[in-house]
């Protein structure tokens, strides 16, 4: 019997046959191993799994329109009606909308939602693990590669975790933030191959054999196999990747210098959206660029990022200004809540756009740019309220 935190989920039973089952050939030096395993029949359970997703799947939509999409249509009321800015001349608009992935994976109750749900399917997980490991079929290992992707989550909810105690203990200079995307491949890529290396590596062999007993009663070993252990250190193993990324990244960049980047460009930005600027060509040089404060801001001082483990740029919206029927500038928009603004004043005078600009006073000027103190800014606020900032 299967059995995890006490709670039985399935039956297995493991068996030997001599000679080569698979291809039908006899053979004394061969014996071929049969594993078969039957879930627990809880038809409740599957109707309970239901609704948990379709109540994730809510959740997810609500987090995405309150937290992005409103505000992406806040932007474009704001510039149909006001303009960019006041100047002569026919003007019209584009408005090119960023990638939200990243608002929902920094999201701690969204990501302990998906995660829970991995485990919540232990018997599938369970049978995409050993495929992964047992079979020989090239098709059967891609099928349960593509499931064990969903262990991706476990990145990610390592990721909320660890961006909850860099911001409480201060310390978010010490950690480099992850592209979402490239982590996701990674996961893809690290997940099945740690699978497989688990199967064939004697150590981690014997101790997912001693793990399935530790907590096992002692007259109930030989028919039961207890898989919290397995599953905790299964967990660590994959959510761990992108924490030790971010620590030794930056341990390796700590000495390179500040150096200047075109922030305001789309190619400041994470792979996916720097791949599909290219691909379809969305923004051509030749026009003015404005924007960006946000990221030279975060990176100059890394306590000003709301989550310093994950990347926001994609978040961006780039706003096309034509006058006359001919592009003159590009304004790259970053969500003001990608900022940590409680060291962050408001400063004396008006925005001269429809949104928040992040400046430095003109006292904060005058100090050594080599200087250890840490860098002032303000925020010039619009006429009307706006979530964005340039």
């Amino acid at each position: 019997m299967d059995v995890i935190c006490g709670i039985p989920y399935g039956r297995s039973c493991l068996w030997l046959t001599p000679g080569d089952a698979i291809r039908n050939t006899s053979d004394a030096h061969v014996v071929t191993l049969i594993y078969a395993t039957v879930p627990q029949p809880w038809v409740s359970w599957a109707w309970i799994k239901l609704f948990y997703r379709l109540a994730t799947t809510l959740l997810v939509w609500h987090r995405l329109w309150h937290r992005y999409f409103v505000h992406v249509l806040a932007l474009e009321d704001a510039v149909r009606r006001c303009g960019h800015r006041h100047k002569p001349g026919v003007w019209s608009y584009e408005v090119l909308a960023g990638d939200p992935t990243a608002i929902v994976l920094l999201d701690p109750w969204i990501a302990s939602a998906f995660y829970m749900d991995v485990w919540l399917s232990v018997t599938n997980l369970a049978m995409a693990v050993i495929q992964q490991m047992q079979s020989a079929d090239l098709y059967i290992k891609l099928l349960s590669g593509t499931y064990l992707s969903r262990t991706v989550w476990f990145a990610y909810w390592s990721l909320c975790l660890v961006s909850k105690l860099l911001k409480r203990y201060r310390i978010e200079h010490h950690f480099a933030e992850v592209d979402p995307t490239l982590l996701a491949i990674a996961v893809s890529v690290y997940g099945p191959l740690l699978t497989s290396l688990n199967a064939h590596l004697p150590p981690m062999v014997a101790f997912y054999q001693w793990s399935f007993t530790y907590f096992t009663a002692v007259d109930a070993r030989d028919d039961q196999i207890e898989v919290s252990l397995a599953i905790a250190v299964y967990t660590l193993n994959i959510a761990i990747l992108p924490v030790l990324y971010g620590f030794l990244r930056r341990c390796c960049c700590k000495a390179s210098p500040f150096r200047r980047r075109n922030y305001s460009s789309y190619t400041y930005n994470n792979f996916k959206s720097r791949l599909v600027f290219d691909c379809f060509r969305l923004l051509r040089p030749g026009a003015t660029a404005l924007g960006g404060s946000i990221h030279e801001a975060i990176e100059r001082d890394p306590h000003l990022k709301h989550c310093p483990t994950i990347s926001l740029r994609a978040t961006d919206c780039f706003l096309v200004a034509y006058c006359n029927g001919q592009r003159q500038e590009t304004l790259r928009l970053s969500l003001l809540s990608c900022m940590d603004t409680r060291g962050v004043s408001d400063a004396s005078n008006a925005s001269t756009f429809p949104f928040n600009v992040l400046t430095r006073p003109p006292q904060a000027e005058l100090l050594d740019p080599e200087s250890s103190l840490p860098l002032i800014y303000e925020i010039q606020r619009p006429a009307a309220p706006s979530a964005w900032c340039l």
